[in-house]
């Protein structure tokens, strides 16, 4: 029953005059109506420091009070709280006269549980030391009036019992009777609620953020905001339409967590959206949420909208707010606020008025002239409704146009180009030259069926920023189906190029996709302004396409001296079913042909510095023609997969291949073409797969100097005879300085029907190239072929299975074969040909079927530390030729001899030493005598 509180503070009591406020009953000043139980005068009063106080009055005399029933009945003065608080969270005042001079004393509570009393009298007599408990008539002719007191500290919405109590005995734990009672509620915790604003990400929402309550709840329990109703408001500064955009909401304990997406009304400027009687709605909680229930049940509230096409800015406000009341629109605290600018996009939104079978021609040329006339340059979305059409005459775009037709089909019924866009015609006084055209002109979905006709279906000079994607183009005639000329930034994606019909002949060269110089002398862009200022494409991307059924895939056949096309990348494209070449690329300079896969094809990727005809390459009219060397193009052809099919054509007199670099050194003027060095150089080959199915080249290069062939695999299945011609995996025409390595070359075999294939040749003067590392197995002719070719280096190749020679060298002199593994040739190891200068050092040869190493007519010639094993006859053959230096060689097995020579020893060996020759057939060595 009782609470001994200890600790004592002590301060002046002042009572003010300030008007009273009653909080126990109805009336407290009249004070109840006396009967035969006793009561007190309970006054509301106000005390310095205080929050709330009272005094507590008995209303009987002390002559009343000695003959009560009561007289004798323990008294004591009882505080309790209707929730359990800690220590020190309430401070308790009281103060009577006849007590420590009247002043006021003053304690903070110990922890109580809720309901537990804390009894005052017992804590005076404790105190004074008394022996008895306070009686009735003792509070009556004692104590007399009786001042109470408190401030809460951490008491926030706790109320608070003061009563006058009367005990039977002092073990009683109910009160017999209550002289007096006062009630007070400490006000909730006064601090404002906030929130804090977080971005977070949204799939499809162009914006989210997560509105985060910085009071738990167990502070929201407390505080005097509690009950305040809340509100999560969205509103735009512009009217919005139903549908405009899509609205998104979300709370840590509604729905899981998820998103709940839904269409915005109609809204005025500044009209609030209550997202949470949205959500009450759905909860059927239908007196909303106050603040306690958003922290208490909602937790973090996220919000997120997707993006709006509009014609000027939006400014979005989201707010987390407590207004006032019901009724007043002002809110009086707002827990957080973010608002977020929907920037104007710069589109404007058209659906083409067209119906599905109609001529589409004047409908389309009328809508997209609404952006001709476009002084704030904004961009225009067209979009055609699904559908198949007809194009009786020639469409047009203008700048800042973008055009949809996802589902659409429009088919040529006449002999134009279809698109046309930057001709002369179609633009104003001022002068276009360069890139300076049309431009940001996207194309996407949909399909130009160009009818069988002999025109492009696209045709557009002078522009930059253009994109294709996702469009079909098919069914031309002896015809390019998309034609570009002096354009920049070209972004071609995911599009399918496809069935061209046409005569073939040496000349024709349709490209599907082409891109070129403008320039009249091409026969090129005839209408557009400034149609001969020479502007090369740059800056182009092919990406993702197919090409199929066609002549040639996509390219450039023409080309003008200094005047380069940069940039061009042509990446993961797929080429089935050409004719001819699925690359041209005519003097590409820092460019990129990788990853595409090509199959059927007559042949891969032409690379080309200079062409033979000069109908195709031209002197420059506005730039210098000097070309004292070759230029480095710092070009990549790497990771392309490549099948050239049999019977397919291609040019060069038949001779397919799988990739070629080609270029050319004029010594004198030809054909209006100026003397210059045009050789190809600075393109690295690496990581191509190449399967020739026809008598051909894996990788050709002509003309050709300081590029890299590394890490190519290459393969041969020819099913019948070629047309005449020979085949290489790897050859050099004309080429120096070139570095062939780590190349995987195999089955370079016609099976009996064409005599000249060798895994790679050096040929018709190709000088200082470096052959390395290369693994040759099973070429028809030769492993290595060099002829007419000095000074190459042939150094550390695996040649297995040669059907003549591993390495063959006719009229090549200087050469250097060093280090080479040779296994079954099926005549020599090494054969020389007037190889006059050569070192052949440290190789192995095992099991060649004649000799290891065959000279012939080969003078000065230095063989060093090779082993020779198993020849089928000697070990080193010499045939006429002189003075050759044999130094350090092992000779095993030979059938006949280890060394032989046609000459005598004299003439033929100036330098025999340290050679070891043993098992020989015969003798160890043999010579003339």
């Amino acid at each position: 029953m009782k609470k001994i509180i200890a600790v004592i503070l002590s301060s002046v009591l002042l009572l003010s005059t300030l008007t009273a406020v009653p909080v126990y009953a109805e009336n407290p000043e009249k004070g109840p109506e006396k009967s035969g139980t006793p009561t007190a005068t309970v006054n509301y009063i106000t005390a310095q420091g205080l929050e709330t106080a009272y005094t507590f009055m008995p209303d009987e005399s002390e002559e009343q009070a000695s003959k009560s029933a009561y007289k004798n009945y323990i008294a004591d003065f009882a505080v309790t709280f209707n929730r359990s608080l800690p220590a020190g969270a309430v401070k308790l005042a009281f103060s009577y006269r006849n007590y420590n001079n009247g002043a006021r004393e003053e304690f903070s509570i110990p922890a109580v549980s809720a309901a537990e009393e804390i009894h005052i009298y017992d804590r005076i007599i404790d105190a004074q030391g008394l022996s008895s408990k306070f009686t009735y008539f003792d509070i009556v002719s004692s104590v007399g009036l009786f001042t109470f007191g408190a401030s809460g500290i951490k008491a926030y919405s706790t109320t608070m019992t003061v009563s006058l109590n009367l005990y039977a005995s002092e073990n009683d734990t109910q009160p017999a009777a209550i002289l007096g009672t006062a009630q007070y509620t400490f006000p909730g915790d006064p601090t404002k609620p906030t929130a804090t604003v977080t971005s977070v990400s949204g799939d499809g929402l162009a914006t989210a953020y997560m509105f985060s309550p910085v009071q738990t709840a167990e502070q929201a329990e407390v505080s005097e905001y509690k009950e305040r109703m809340a509100e999560f408001t969205v509103s735009f500064d512009h009217d919005m339409s139903a549908g405009d955009m899509k609205l998104a909401f979300a709370a840590t304990n509604y729905n899981g967590g998820k998103w709940d997406t839904f269409d915005i009304p109609d809204l005025k400027a500044g009209e609030k959206l209550q997202l949470l009687d949205r959500l009450a709605n759905v909860l059927q909680h239908p007196r909303g949420f106050s603040y306690y229930d958003v922290v208490n049940m909602l937790g973090k509230l996220k919000f997120g909208a997707s993006g709006i096409d509009a014609e000027y800015d939006i400014n979005m406000t989201v707010e987390l707010v407590l207004p006032e009341n019901a009724t007043n629109a002002a809110p009086a605290v707002t827990l957080a606020k973010k608002t977020y600018k929907f920037a104007d996009d710069g589109i404007t939104e058209i659906t083409m008025n067209v119906k599905d079978g109609e001529d589409i021609s004047e409908v389309f040329r009328e809508t997209a002239k609404i952006a001709k006339d476009n002084p704030n340059k904004r961009t225009y979305k067209i979009t055609i409704p699904k559908g198949t059409y007809k194009a009786s005459s020639q469409l047009k775009l203008w700048s800042n146009t973008h055009l949809y037709m996802k589902g659409v089909t429009i088919k040529r019924t006449a002999s134009y180009n279809m698109l046309r866009f930057g001709n002369k015609s179609d633009l104003d006084s001022s002068p276009v030259t360069g890139y300076n055209g049309f431009s940001n002109i996207r194309i996407e979905g949909g399909t130009f069926d160009g009818g069988g006709y002999k025109d492009a279906i696209i045709q557009v000079g002078h522009a930059k920023n253009l994109s294709l994607k996702n469009v079909t183009f098919c069914n031309v005639k002896d015809a390019h189906m998309v034609e570009m000329g002096g354009c920049s930034d070209v972004n071609i994606e995911g599009c399918t190029f496809r069935d061209f019909t046409g005569t073939w002949s040496a000349v024709t060269n349709y490209e599907a996709l082409q891109f070129e110089i403008v320039t009249t002398r091409g026969k090129h862009f005839a209408g557009y302004a400034n149609n001969n200022d020479e502007t090369p494409c740059k800056n182009i991307t092919v990406k993702g396409c197919t090409f199929k059924n066609l002549q040639r895939g996509v390219g450039s056949h023409t080309g003008i001296i200094n005047s380069y096309f940069t940039n061009m990348i042509i990446e993961n494209n797929t080429f089935v079913n050409i004719t001819g070449f699925a690359v041209v690329a005519t003097n590409y300079s820092n460019s990129k042909i990788n990853n595409n896969t090509i199959k059927n094809c007559g042949s891969g990727i032409v690379y080309n510095t200079f062409l033979k005809s000069n109908n195709n390459f031209y002197p420059s009219k506005r730039k210098s023609n000097a070309h004292s060397s070759y230029v480095n193009m710092n070009t990549q052809i790497n990771g392309n997969t490549i099948e050239v099919k049999p019977g397919y054509k291609a040019e060069y007199k038949n001779v397919a291949f799988g990739i070629q670099l080609s270029g050319k050194k004029l010594t004198s003027a030809s054909d209006g073409i100026p003397a210059g060095d045009y050789r190809c150089s600075g393109v690295s080959v690496t990581g191509n797969t190449i399967n020739l199915n026809s008598t051909g080249y894996g990788i050709w290069l002509l003309g050709s100097a300081e590029n890299t062939v590394e890490n190519n695999d290459i393969t041969c299945n020819l099913a019948k005879k070629g047309n005449g011609g020979t085949g290489d995996g790897i050859r050099l025409e004309s080429s120096n300085g070139n570095t062939v390595n780590l190349n995987t070359i195999s089955n370079i075999t016609a099976s009996g029907y064409d005599k000249g294939m060798s895994g790679i040749t050096l040929g018709n003067g190709s000088a200082s190239n470096t052959v390395s590392n290369n693994t040759v197995t099973k070429a028809k002719k030769d492993g290595i072929h060099i002829e007419k070719s000095k000074s190459n280096k042939l150094i550390s190749n695996t040649i297995t299975a040669a059907g003549r020679d591993s390495i063959h060298s006719e009229g090549s002199a200087s050469l250097k074969i060093t280090s080479n593994k040779i296994i079954k040739a099926k005549r020599n190891g090494v054969s020389l040909k007037g190889a006059k200068g050569s070192k052949i050092e440290k190789n192995t040869f095992t099991s060649c079927k004649q000799n290891g190493i065959h000279l012939e007519k080969s003078d000065s010639v230095k063989c060093n530390k090779n082993k020779i094993t198993g020849s089928g006859k000697n070990g080193i053959a010499i045939y006429s030729s002189k003075k050759a230096v044999l130094t350090g060689n092992t000779v095993t097995k030979s059938k006949q001899y280890g060394i032989y020579s046609s000459l005598s020893k004299k003439k033929a060996i100036k330098k025999d030493t340290g050679n070891k020759v043993s098992k020989s057939g015969k003798r160890a060595r043999s010579w003339k005598r």
